[in-house]
């Protein structure tokens, strides 16, 4: 329907351009007529007229010379002349146009005629005649004069009239073609401004109603009554606008339904619920958190706000397992700590919105935790006392202090000996990992230099490398600035590293011992071995209490790690490791200098002070 609207409304248009080219047809027709006229017969017969007065003037010169004497060259030369005149008469004869014209051309052939007849018989008549002829020639001579310069000038005239008609065609041409280009101009504005209105006004109609749809406001239906594809689309708009709005009441319904349940959730929950955008402005809160934190307003609590930046920077969720990375915070006169974990929150399109933070209390665990540090460290502490005994009197027995011992007796002490000495290990362990826990370690704080402290640690698992078959390549860069550490503690590090890499290498490999320069400026210590390898997701659990790579053959209590990580914490370092299976394992730690070291120390020192 529309198309055929379209082809309607323009119809006009090719008409009136056919109309304007049939009407320049004609004008061109008319033009064409003139200008034959003009260039045709009119210049013709002036030609013609100048022809037939020179052709007269050669007759009479010739017709002169004739009456002294007869000269046959004379004679010819009229006869010449007489030709010329009758050919351009004859011209005059052919375009004569109107009969004006062709009476003075009739009555030019008369005297051209009598002219030339008065020539033919000259020449028979005697000499003293011949004067007499000459009165009658030069009254036809002057006729002829007469004659041809009345035509000429009625050809002449002819010539202006077709000028002027030609220009008169050309006026009234210029001012029809004008007129209808203007009719044409404006039956075109006429028709797009109609067209356009028929068109853009439901256009603009659908244009407002998206908009309004668009803002969740209402908008009347648009209304179009003609039976075209514009109808067509209203129709369907305001039937999807009926189903967008019955869509809209059921969501908004559902919208404001799930808003309450969040907050009943929220308030719900006993634990204390933060919901940040990305500028960590607190959006969302539940009475939990209030009774904590009070109403901070959109204030994130500070102990919260470096973490959720951390976490919104680096893009992962914050996820502890420690008790030591608990906060403490005084609740309605009762000390209460508070595991938080943060969750980054994303759209379908994986845009940041914010960052969920749940505080878990965890003070029930951090008291039973604390109890069974303080358990086992005063359970270790009176079995060590016992077995230090124990170890003395197997000691004592091994040596023949009370008589000598059989083979087999020698060989069952020696056994409880090694026994002994491995539960004594554990038993230091279990007491270090107490002290770290409550955190006051016993530190004896030195000066050390690097090389040294890295020959002690190679010296003492010398043997056991040896034992092995392997070979441990040492590399310590020379001018590294000293540490200020607790040697025995760092070296209790090294030596844990060292005999990890060795029990996993296979015989006969290479372990690769190097310390350098930190990036942060301080001393990187690092051991690489080509050992079994380590899966990736055990990378963070591998310095927990306890824990052990499931499936590793070789024998341990899972303290090592963990008390390292410990020893180097207290020394303000890092820890890590890297590791692929079957390829390399790499654990390192950073130290600060001394420097550096003494400079963080010294808040400590003060506040003891």
């Amino acid at each position: 329907m529309l198309k055929r609207r379209f082809l309607l409304a323009f119809l006009p248009l090719p008409l009136l351009m056919l109309g304007v080219g049939l009407y320049a047809v004609h004008v061109l027709y008319n033009l064409e007529r003139c200008i034959k006229d003009l260039g045709g017969r009119n210049l013709e017969r002036v030609i013609a007229a100048d022809r037939m007065q020179e052709a007269a003037l050669q007759m009479d010169q010739s017709m002169v010379r004739l009456l002294q004497e007869t000269d046959p060259v004379t004679l010819e030369r009229f006869k010449q002349g007489a030709s010329t005149f009758e050919q351009s008469l004859s011209v005059a004869l052919r375009d004569a146009s109107d009969p004006s014209e062709s009476r003075v051309t009739q009555q030019l052939e008369q005297a051209f005629q009598s002219m030339q007849a008065i020539g033919h018989t000259l020449s028979s008549v005697p000499q003293s005649q011949r004067a007499q002829i000459r009165p009658a020639f030069d009254q036809l001579k002057a006729k002829v004069h007469m004659l041809t310069k009345q035509l000429r000038s009625m050809s002449s005239d002819g010539i202006q009239s077709n000028v002027a008609e030609a220009d008169n065609i050309r006026r009234s041409s210029t001012v029809v073609l004008s007129c209808m280009m203007l009719v044409a101009t404006l039956l075109w504005l006429l028709v797009s401004v109609r067209l356009a209105q028929s068109i853009l006004h439901p256009v603009r109609a659908l244009i407002g109603s998206i908009k309004a749809r668009g803002e969740n406001q209402t908008s009347p239906e648009v209304t179009r009554t003609a039976p075209d594809e514009m109808g067509l689309l209203v129709r369907e708009f305001n039937k999807m606008s009926t189903r967008l709005d019955a869509y809209r009441n059921s969501t908004a319904a559902r919208v404001v339904r799930a808003q309450r349940i969040l907050h009943a959730t929220l308030a719900a929950m006993p634990d204390p619920v933060y919901v940040v955008d990305g500028d960590l402005r607190v959006e969302l809160k539940n009475a939990a958190a209030e009774r904590v934190y009070g109403d901070c307003g959109e204030e994130l609590p500070v102990p919260l706000k470096e973490r959720a930046a951390q976490v919104l920077s680096e893009g992962r969720d914050y996820l502890p397992r420690l008790f030591q990375e608990s906060l403490l915070q005084q609740v309605e006169n009762e000390r209460r700590y508070f595991l938080p974990k943060i969750f980054i929150m994303r759209d379908e399109e994986n845009s940041l919105l914010g960052a969920a933070i749940v505080l878990e209390d965890v003070t029930q665990f951090r008291l039973l935790d604390d109890l069974k540090s303080n358990f086992v460290s005063t359970v270790s502490h009176e079995i060590k006392t016992p077995l230090t005994s124990i170890r003395m009197a197997v000691h004592l027995l091994e040596e023949g202090s009370v008589g000598e011992l059989q083979p087999r007796q020698a060989e069952l002490l020696k056994t409880a000996k090694e026994d002994i000495s491995r539960l004594l290990r554990l038993l230091n362990n279990l007491l270090d990992l107490a002290h770290f826990e409550h955190g006051n370690p016993r530190m004896h704080w030195e000066e050390v230099c690097v090389c040294h402290l890295v020959e002690e640690s190679v010296e003492e698992v010398k043997t056991l490398v040896n034992g092995r078959g392997l070979t441990l390549k040492v590399d310590c860069k020379n001018g590294l600035p000293p540490l200020y550490i607790d040697r025995a503690r760092i070296s209790h590090v090294l030596r844990n590293l060292l005999t990890n890499a060795i029990k996993h290498s296979p015989e006969g490999d290479v372990i690769l011992f190097s310390v350098s320069e930190a990036e942060n400026g301080g001393v990187q210590f690092t051991v690489k071995d080509k050992g079994a390898g380590i899966p990736k997701k055990y990378h963070e659990r591998i310095f927990e209490r306890f824990f052990r790579v499931p499936g590793e053959k070789t024998h341990g209590s899972g303290l090592g790690l963990s008390i390292a990580r410990e020893i180097i914490l207290a020394h303000t370092g890092t820890i890590g490791c890297e590791s692929e299976p079957d390829q390399e394992t790499r654990f390192f730690f950073s130290l600060p200098t001394s420097a550096e070291q003494r400079e963080r120390l010294r808040p400590l020192s003060d506040s003891h002070a």
